[in-house]
C-alpha cells in the first residue's frame, strides 16, 4: 500500500476514535502497519470490522491485525468456494432418499478423474465409500449437463 493510502486510514482511524490523541509516534506506527497490508480495500474493510467490535476507546494495532488476518482467510474460503463451483463440479451427485441428502460431487481436477478412473467408476466407488461412512443407501445421479449443478429441490425421482 502507499503511504498516502496509509495517510487517509490513519486519519479514518482518528475519525472513527475521537477520543483518542495519538502522539506522533503513534500515527506513524499506525501508519507503518497500514502500509505492511498490501491492499486498501482490505485494509478499510478490517478497520471498519475493527471499529465495530472495538471495547476500548484507543486502538491496538495487534488487535486490528488479527482481524485483518481472519478477512483474508475468510476471502481464501470463499475463493475456493467460488473456485470448485466454478467449473470442477463432476457432473453427478449422490442421493440419499430416506433422509433426501444430495451431495453434489466436486474435485480439484476434474479432468484427472475422469482420465484416470472414468467417470462411472469413481461415481460407484464415492457411492460404495458414502455407504460405508454414513450408512444407509445413496444412489450414483448423473445430469444432463455436467456444467448444470443440482438445485437443492431439483431431485430427479
Amino acid at each position: 500500500m502507499l503511504l498516502t493510502e496509509a495517510q487517509q486510514l490513519t486519519d479514518k482511524l482518528q475519525e472513527l476514535f475521537p477520543r483518542w490523541t495519538p502522539t506522533q509516534t503513534e500515527i506513524e506506527e499506525w501508519e507503518r502497519v497500514f502500509v505492511d497490508i498490501e491492499n486498501y480495500d482490505d485494509a478499510s474493510e478490517a478497520l471498519t470490522r475493527y471499529w465495530r467490535s472495538a471495547k476500548r476507546l484507543t486502538p491496538v494495532p495487534s488487535r486490528l491485525i488479527a482481524i485483518y488476518r481472519a478477512l483474508l482467510k475468510d476471502k481464501g474460503r470463499q475463493q475456493k468456494i467460488d473456485k470448485s463451483s466454478d467449473n470442477n463440479y463432476l457432473g453427478f451427485y449422490l442421493y440419499r432418499r430416506d433422509t433426501d441428502t444430495k451431495r453434489p460431487i466436486y474435485h480439484s481436477d476434474p479432468d484427472k478423474i475422469r482420465q484416470q478412473y472414468g467417470i462411472f467408476d469413481f461415481a460407484e466407488k464415492l457411492r460404495q465409500r458414502f455407504e460405508r461412512i454414513y450408512g444407509g443407501q445413496w444412489q450414483v445421479v448423473f445430469d444432463q449437463d455436467e456444467q448444470e449443478q443440482p438445485e437443492e429441490d431439483d431431485i430427479p425421482f
